[in-house]
């Protein structure tokens, strides 16, 4: 039997937990090993809030209960992007 292991120091999966930009970025977006594509690092050059809601995997659930209870960073970053978004 094999058993998978997880490399140690291997980057962790991100994930985008912001509202979604049309054709370009769906909420909860994965990036493996944490590697943003081109096309979101422009995007985040325009709206650096969009770099803030990307998140290690380990910090997603706790950032989700901020923006459910519309309190922390995560919340005001959500916002930023929002207004960024209907520009």
């Amino acid at each position: 039997m094999s058993k998978k292991t997880k490399t140690v120091g291997a980057p962790e999966p991100t994930m985008y937990i912001g509202p979604t930009i049309a054709g370009l970025l769906p909420t909860s977006t994965i990036f493996q090993e944490g590697v943003l594509p081109d096309y979101v690092k422009s995007k985040i050059e325009e709206c650096p809030s969009i770099q803030e809601l990307i998140l290690p995997i380990s910090e997603v659930s706790k950032a989700k209960n901020e923006l459910a209870a519309g309190k922390g960073a995560v919340s005001i970053f959500y916002r930023k992007v929002q207004q960024f978004i209907k520009k």
